[in-house]
């Protein structure tokens, strides 16, 4: 099981002679594949070539197989397979297959495992003070003493509403970071089949807050896999994959 929204970013130290790279943190952003370093491989979804969006925009319950071809073995697909394929055949039904109901979730919370300490405003102040100081800009004695007044100020955080003097520091840390993002995933999947049919239908949906308040990531996926016999040697079949995605993101 792994908590990641993205295929790619699931599939993270799972095969062999795979290099992933994470562009960002903002909820919902993936990772880059690599085979062997050579560069972005081609994607192949049940036998349709596509992108690396395509890729991560797959529910990772409704994927039954991953298999990475490299070198000669990936030749067949041409020149676009020059950096290896990434092969992904979904789920389907069995046949005579009695109906099963699956359900997967998980919940849980994601924050920094370190983050630097930040000066507040006292020390702000005084550390650009002493630079000047220390640097020649400062000489005047006045100028000083006055400085020495507004540090006292900022140290005790000094409020006076009637003259609009205000040296009360913001902790922005504590204002827009939160302590723990909530991150929650469930799906819901139904596969079965009869002599001639299989099907499988499958409902996600993952939600993903940062850390960083205002951030969210919202995705529902939709998945659907027919197949009807309906001689020996005519086949039908029809494939649905759907998503509805909500990203808020301010600073993009």
């Amino acid at each position: 099981r792994s908590a990641s929204t993205t295929t790619a970013g699931a599939l993270v130290g799972k095969i062999s002679g795979i290099t992933a790279r994470q562009k960002s943190g903002v909820p919902g952003s993936s990772a880059s594949l690599q085979i062997r370093n050579l560069g972005t491989p081609l994607y192949v979804i049940d036998g349709v070539m596509t992108d690396e969006g395509a890729f991560n925009n797959l529910d990772i319950h409704d994927i039954d197989n991953i298999s990475v071809l490299k070198d000669g073995a990936a030749a067949i697909y041409g020149f676009k397979a020059s950096n290896g394929v990434v092969l992904v055949t979904t789920k389907k039904g069995g046949k005579k297959q009695k109906q099963q109901v699956n359900v997967n979730a998980y919940t849980g919370f994601q924050q920094w495992t370190k983050y630097p300490k930040l000066l507040n405003a006292y020390q702000w102040n005084y550390a650009n003070d002493m630079a000047d100081v220390n640097s020649g800009i400062l000489k005047d004695p006045a100028v000083i003493a006055n400085k020495k007044e507004e540090l006292e100020k900022w140290k005790t955080g000094y409020y006076n509403p009637e003259t609009g003097e205000d040296y009360r520091g913001f902790d922005w840390y504590d204002n827009f970071v939160s302590k723990a993002a909530p991150q929650s995933y469930v799906n819901i999947n139904i596969n079965g089949g009869t002599d001639n049919t299989t099907y499988y239908l499958s409902v996600g949906h993952v939600n993903q807050d940062a850390v960083f308040k205002d951030y969210n990531f919202n995705r529902t996926n939709m998945t659907a896999n027919f197949n009807i016999d309906l001689t020996e040697r005519l086949k039908v079949g029809a494939q649905v994959l759907g998503k509805i995605e909500n990203r808020v993101n301010p600073a993009l």
